[in-house]
C-alpha cells in the first residue's frame, strides 16, 4: 500500500513499534525521574501516552470510580436507616436506587454522542454531570435526620449514582481512543486504571466503616461531594485529550477510508496473482 494511505495510529501497528514509541513530554519526564522507567507496567504508559492524559486517568479511576462509588455504596444501609429511619421492605425498595442510578447511563451517553456540547462530545457534559452530581450528594448527606426524609433522600441518593455513572463512562471514551491509537500499551493502562479504582475502593472501608461506627455515616457523603466537585477539573483542563467532534469524526472517516484503500489495494493484488497463475497454467 502507498505511504499516503497509511495511518500510524491504526490498531494494526506493529506491536514492538508502539512499545518503542516514547511520547515527547514523556521522555522529558523520563529524564528529570529515570526510575519511573523501572517500574512494571508505569513505564509503558508513561512512554506511550501523555504523563498528564496518565495521571488524569488515574485519579479519575482513584478518586471519582474507587474512592466516592465505594463511600456513596458504604453509606447506603447506615443513611436509610439510621439516619433517615427507614425500616424493612421501604427500605429494601429505595436502596436499590443507587445500582439503578448506576445502570441507566447508557441512554445519557446516547444523548453525548448525538449532541456534541460546546464542540465535545464527552468533555463538558463530564464538567456538568460533575458539578450535578456534587450537589445532589451534598443534599444527599444534609436532608434532616428523619424518617420523612427518606424519600427525597433516595431521589438524591439515584441522581448522585446517574450524574457518578456518566462521569465514568464518558471518561471510557478518551482512553479507549488512546488504546486504539496504542493498542500495544493497552493492557497496561487497563490494568493500573482498574488497579487503581481497586486501592480507591479499599480506601473508602477504611473512612467510611469507621465514621458509621461513630454515627458519622453522613461525613463520608460529604467527602464524596467534595470529590465530584473537584474531579470536574480533570474535564475544564482536558486532561483526557479529547478531541474536538469534528477534529475526531473527520480523523475516523480519514481512517476508515484508508482501511478501504488498503483493502481494495489488497484485492487487486490478489486478482493479479491469480490471474498470473491461471496464465501460467494456461
Amino acid at each position: 500500500m502507498s505511504g499516503r494511505c497509511r495511518v500510524s495510529s491504526a490498531p494494526d501497528s506493529p506491536p514492538d513499534e508502539a512499545v518503542k514509541y516514547i511520547h515527547p513530554a514523556s521522555a522529558r519526564l523520563l529524564r528529570a525521574a529515570p526510575l519511573l522507567g523501572f517500574i512494571p507496567d508505569v513505564s509503558i504508559t508513561i512512554k506511550t501516552f501523555h504523563p498528564m492524559f496518565v495521571l488524569g486517568i488515574r485519579v479519575q479511576r482513584l478518586f471519582e470510580k474507587g474512592l466516592s462509588n465505594g463511600l456513596m455504596r458504604l453509606s447506603i444501609q447506615p443513611m436509610l436507616t439510621g439516619r433517615y429511619g427507614l425500616t424493612g421492605s421501604m427500605y429494601q425498595r429505595l436502596s436499590t436506587l443507587y445500582t439503578l442510578g448506576w445502570a441507566i447511563n447508557a441512554f445519557i451517553t446516547v444523548l453525548a454522542d448525538t449532541f456534541a456540547l460546546f464542540g465535545y462530545t464527552k468533555r463538558w457534559y463530564c464538567v456538568l454531570s460533575a458539578v450535578c452530581g456534587g450537589v445532589f450528594a451534598l443534599l444527599y448527606g444534609l436532608l434532616p435526620a428523619n424518617e420523612s426524609s427518606a424519600k427525597p433522600a433516595a431521589a438524591f441518593m439515584f441522581l448522585t449514582a446517574l450524574f457518578m455513572s456518566n462521569i465514568d463512562v464518558f471518561a471510557v471514551a478518551p482512553y479507549s481512543e488512546q488504546i486504539r491509537r496504542r493498542p500495544a500499551a493497552g493492557p497496561a493502562l487497563v490494568s493500573w486504571m482498574w488497579g487503581t479504582a481497586l486501592v480507591g475502593i479499599m480506601i473508602s472501608s477504611v473512612i467510611q466503616g469507621p465514621l458509621s461506627d461513630n454515627q458519622l455515616t453522613h461525613v463520608g457523603v460529604y467527602i464524596t461531594a467534595a470529590i465530584l466537585l473537584l474531579s470536574g477539573l480533570l474535564f475544564v483542563f482536558n486532561l483526557f485529550e479529547e478531541r474536538r467532534n469534528q477534529t475526531a469524526r473527520l480523523e475516523d472517516a480519514k481512517a476508515e477510508f484508508f482501511a478501504e484503500c488498503e483493502d481494495h489495494e489488497q484485492r487487486q493484488h490478489r486478482s493479479l496473482v491469480a490471474a498470473a497463475g491461471c496464465a501460467d497454467m494456461d
